[in-house]
């Protein structure tokens, strides 16, 4: 899973931080589907 997040992350980096902040929402929601969030997840974005 590691590897898909980088991945991701590398295929948004030149998309706007608003960009980024709502592709990330989206594909999290559709990965975890109607389960349960068990855990805290912390994902930061900087400007450089």
């Amino acid at each position: 899973m590691v590897g898909n997040f980088k991945k991701l992350l590398l295929e948004i980096s030149e998309k706007t931080l608003s960009e980024q902040k709502q592709v990330l929402e989206q594909r999290f929601e559709n990965w975890k589907g109607k389960e349960k969030q068990t855990d805290d997840i912390l994902v930061m974005g900087i400007r450089v």
